[in-house]
């Protein structure tokens, strides 16, 4: 994750997750909360989705799991999703 300054020109590595085990899986969308600074990334990428936390420190914490589970039913064309925030 970097953040850009375009008035200082600067652009800085604000959090890079480890090669051999990474915390993230290629977040695409986020957010910052004004009041704690704490940045939420949401992850949709494979079967699993999370919305994760990055704080000011560099710590990530899980926040919500969207899973996809099989359907119960043979006749039922759609994938559920079951949701659990953690």
């Amino acid at each position: 994750m970097f953040e850009l300054d375009p008035h200082a020109g600067t652009l800085t590595l604000v959090y890079q997750s480890a090669i051999d085990n990474p915390a993230l899986d290629m977040p695409d969308s986020m957010v910052i909360a004004l009041r704690t600074g704490d940045l939420f990334l949401c992850e949709d990428n494979g079967a699993n989705n999370h919305i994760r936390g990055l704080t000011e420190d560099g710590l990530i914490f899980g926040l919500v799991e969207a899973r996809r589970t099989r359907p119960s039913s043979a006749g039922c064309a759609s994938m559920a999703t079951e949701t659990r925030c953690t």
